[in-house]
């Protein structure tokens, strides 16, 4: 997991540490370190069970996309909503449909 940092909201009882998962950690590590002499795989594997926090320094930065659902398809099927509590759907609405206000001529 990347911990990005915590965002607290005031006037809203849901407080958010935004946290990101990551899914192929060990993969993910060797792919941004591969011009990396100093870290081989076991270095890698080591660094991530050690239990500590490690910060390295890549080459070249790596374009990051986090997505942010209040909506979505489970794996049964089943339809999802969650609250948003960063009130995102409203300016997203805005900018998908169309309405007269949004409308360029």
């Amino acid at each position: 997991m990347i911990r990005i940092r915590n965002i607290f909201l005031t006037g809203i009882s849901v407080h958010s540490a935004m946290v990101v998962s990551v899914s192929e950690t060990r993969e993910d590590g060797q792919l941004l370190l591969a011009d990396n002499q100093n870290w081989s795989a076991e270095r890698i594997d080591s660094a991530m069970n050690s239990g500590k926090e490690k910060y390295v320094r890549v080459k070249d930065p790596v374009p990051v996309l986090i997505t942010y659902y209040t909506a979505w398809v489970d794996e049964a099927g089943k339809l999802q909503f969650r609250e948003d509590i960063y009130d995102h759907d409203t300016y997203m609405a805005g900018k998908l449909l169309l309405t007269p206000d949004n409308i360029s001529s």
